[in-house]
């Protein structure tokens, strides 16, 4: 399961730790995409 469906289900993590240069999509990229999402993540970029 990757990072932004265990969010999207639900689930909410204490602590992300992303790498900018990630495989599928780079980290500026997943932190636009949390910010976008209806999820209640409560975070710090």
């Amino acid at each position: 399961m990757d990072a932004m469906s265990y969010i999207q289900d639900g689930n909410i993590p204490d602590l992300i730790i992303c790498d900018i240069l990630m495989p599928e999509m780079n980290g500026y990229e997943f932190v636009k995409q949390i910010r976008s999402s209806d999820c209640s993540v409560k975070y710090h970029f």
